[in-house]
């Protein structure tokens, strides 16, 4: 189940880990260090799955700065989005969860966690624009 996936991390190795990782499974990478360059980069374009770091900032105000450069939103057509979190406290995947987030992943990461969800979710939307084709 090959799929784009739109990685947006300041972090120059995470993008490198995350993009061999997803590549090596098929999967097309998108790369931006931030939200406006994200923008760039997709050109229009939605990815079936956005992947995104959440340093130090909250998971709501991460999913908030997303919507407001139009990277997600609450259309049938929106992207997928599982954060990335070297803090991920319950309290804080249970924000993210609750604002819109498919997942909030501790990092460091566990690659064959990444990508059981990473085809968890893809199933879903393939499921969803099944459903709706019927």
């Amino acid at each position: 189940m090959a799929s784009s996936v739109l990685v947006i991390a300041a972090c120059q190795p995470m993008q490198m880990l995350l993009t061999k990782c997803l590549g090596a499974n098929q999967h097309e990478v998108l790369v931006a260090d931030d939200m406006p360059e994200a923008v760039r980069v997709l050109d229009g374009a939605l990815p079936d799955i956005n992947l995104v770091n959440v340093s130090d900032a909250a998971p709501v105000s991460v999913l908030e700065d997303m919507r407001a450069h139009k990277l997600t939103g609450t259309s049938r057509k929106q992207a997928p989005v599982i954060l990335l979190d070297r803090g991920a406290t319950p309290q804080r995947r249970v924000g993210a969860l609750s604002s819109g987030a498919r997942d909030l992943l501790s990092w460091p990461l566990n690659r064959r966690l990444l990508l059981a969800r990473e085809r968890g979710v893809h199933r879903e939307g393939h499921a969803a624009r099944e459903i709706e084709r019927r």
